[in-house]
């Protein structure tokens, strides 16, 4: 058996996030001649399955997480997780400092509470000497709020809620 693993981003995918019909085609012709196509990425497993989906292409393998989760035709193989407490005394201490996160667990990606708190004085900050600031700065959020609807990102549970409900937070 011969595999083929492939990043997606940087590589598979353009750079509007999507995977190129020239590439969904190159992936079906490597599954096509007997090779097994496996997708290795940070991105979790529902958004691999999103985009792969989108390009009408199923990878045999993903590793995901940047390797916590890896899963062989549907079937989860391992999955790595941090400790509940762990995570969530790690997460009640990123809040309690005003810091930005991202936490992916079982229930998708959960950011912090002052996600768009943060967003949004980046964009202030960036555009603040631009000559077209308020038409740059609503580019860029809709495509943050194109992206914030794909990746579908939930504000994260509090640290008790996501200890009484036993969250698997894999890496954060």
């Amino acid at each position: 058996m011969s595999i083929v693993a492939i990043d997606m981003d940087g590589t598979l995918l353009n750079s509007n996030g999507k995977i190129s019909a020239a590439n969904a085609e190159a992936l079906k012709k490597l599954k096509h001649n007997g090779y097994k196509v496996v997708i290795a990425t940070g991105r979790d497993v529902d958004e691999v399955k999103r985009l792969t989906g989108n390009a009408n292409v199923q990878p045999d393998g993903i590793v995901s997480i940047n390797g916590a989760v890896v899963e062989w035709q549907d079937k989860i193989l391992r999955e790595a997780t941090m400790q509940t407490k762990d995570a969530a005394d790690l997460l009640e201490w990123l809040e309690n400092k005003g810091y930005y996160y991202h936490a992916y667990t079982q229930e998708g990606i959960h950011a912090s509470a002052q996600g768009k708190e943060f967003y949004e004085n980046d964009i202030k900050e960036f555009t603040k000497n631009k000559e077209d600031a308020e038409v740059i700065s609503e580019r860029i959020r809709q495509k943050a709020d194109e992206q914030i609807k794909d990746l579908v990102i939930k504000d994260m549970p509090s640290p008790e809620e996501l200890k009484s409900n036993h969250y698997k937070v894999y890496k954060s």
